[in-house]
């Protein structure tokens, strides 16, 4: 019986999950994923592995040696409706799903056990995600902003992310093509600061009036402070952080886009406010205290 695991990136990520939540059947779609914890758990438990798509090459992200079924993932998945429509009359009340929810119900969705600054910026995701609709088309960016987008829970929105070959290359250049393709739709971008000077010549362009881009700026690449290994590193903040104090007025100006600086101190204020507006900034950039 198919059933959704809201914020299971959150929850996966917060806390150790017991055996007695391990499938015997794991079916993938697509390419590569984001979690590192559903991957570490998944390779832990090593369940008999399908993965469906037309690509020739098929990865093994947790080392369960898959079998590659050769299908549409579109084709499959009605596959699978039709057949649980079938047989939902004759499958019970499933206990492996109940496990699942007592879990996921065990934890209340909140960021404010994380530290600065990824519990303003986290918080702020949230916030967006809960104010936009399904016309709406949200980009996250490299490499915290998706990660909050994966904690942060549903959104009517259509959420896309992708990863350049520098990891955070091309994701304001994306958005600004998803833009221009449907300019009857308000786009979203939100991206760090390291992101956003990257990536920055693609402001260049012609910048679509429907493209409002959130800029996280908290001085450096910040993720690095959140993953074990360099964090320890004694280099971490000459070459690896590589903290810098920008000013994202400055580059607004110079392309003349309207600009905004607003505080993540009170970030679901000054969105709530700010939405109520006929005339949404362009360039936003969201600042610490």
């Amino acid at each position: 019986l198919p059933f959704g695991l809201p914020s299971w990136d959150w929850h996966l990520f917060r806390r150790a999950v017991p055996d007695t939540l391990a499938p015997d059947l794991l079916i993938t779609m697509g390419m590569g994923i984001l979690s590192k914890p559903l991957k570490q758990v998944l390779s832990r438990w090593s369940p008999e592995h399908i993965h469906v798509g037309m690509f020739e090459e098929v990865g093994d992200p947790f080392q369960t040696h898959p079998v590659h079924f050769r299908a549409h993932e579109a084709d499959f998945a009605e596959g699978i409706c039709r057949f649980f429509d079938l047989k939902q009359a004759q499958i019970p009340q499933i206990a492996f799903k109940n496990e699942w929810d007592t879990f996921l119900s065990g934890q209340t969705l909140t960021f404010h056990d994380l530290e600065p600054p990824f519990k303003e910026e986290a918080l702020l995701l949230r916030h967006l995600m809960g104010l936009l609709n399904h016309t709406d088309r949200l980009h996250l960016g490299n490499s915290m902003s998706v990660r909050y987008g994966s904690w942060a829970g549903k959104t009517p929105a259509h959420v896309y992310s992708n990863r350049g070959v520098s990891g955070i290359d091309g994701c304001l250049s994306t958005a600004i093509g998803d833009a221009l393709a449907n300019p009857e739709s308000r786009v979203w971008l939100v991206l760090g600061d390291v992101s956003a000077v990257y990536d920055s010549n693609g402001f260049w362009t012609q910048f679509p009036p429907n493209l409002h881009v959130f800029v996280l700026n908290n001085a450096g690449g910040r993720i690095f402070d959140f993953i074990e290994g360099p964090k320890k590193q004694e280099a971490l903040r000459t070459y690896i952080h590589t903290p810098k104090a920008f000013n994202f007025e400055h580059l607004a100006a110079f392309y003349g886009i309207t600009y905004v600086r607003k505080s993540l101190s009170n970030s679901e204020m000054e969105l709530k406010e700010a939405m109520q507006s006929s005339e949404l900034p362009q360039l936003w950039e969201w600042m610490h205290a």
